[in-house]
């Protein structure tokens, strides 16, 4: 049973007309009011999940962007050269150290002119060079 339907029903039996149509148009501007905060409610409803959506975006974005970045740091960091990931020192040399360039895991060499990561099975032959004259070459030309 409503509001007005209440109204309908006590109409006559205690109260005057009045009273009763002060009651009927507090009632009338209740549902009226909850209405417009219905309205209201669905609407900021729809601002959270238009909000919701643009932050897991924005979010995608931001990982998107951090793996950019780490990528350039990681340019800055590593020499890519025949296969192998040479990473520079502070001091601007190479390392002789070969890095997977694909996982950046440290690689092993096996007699002088095998290199092997052990992370993700990444191999490569030096082709008759030594580690140390690849490094010399590049610490000589580092572009």
């Amino acid at each position: 049973m409503g509001a007005l339907d209440f109204l309908k029903d006590i109409q006559g039996k205690v109260i005057d007309s009045d009273t009763y149509q002060l009651l009927e148009r507090n009632f009338q501007m209740r549902a009226e009011n909850n209405q417009i905060l219905s309205e209201k409610v669905n609407l900021l409803q729809q601002t959270v999940d238009s909000q919701k959506k643009r932050i897991a975006e924005l979010e995608e974005d931001n990982a998107n962007l951090k793996g950019l970045l780490d990528g350039i740091k990681r340019d800055e960091e590593f020499r890519i050269y025949k296969g192998m990931a040479l990473k520079k020192k502070s001091n601007g040399k190479f390392s002789e150290q070969p890095y997977c360039p694909n996982c950046n895991s440290v690689m092993g060499i096996i007699e002088g002119f095998i290199a092997t990561c052990e992370a993700c099975g990444h191999a490569l032959t030096l082709d008759n060079e030594r580690l140390h004259e690849i490094v010399k070459r590049l610490d000589e030309n580092p572009e």
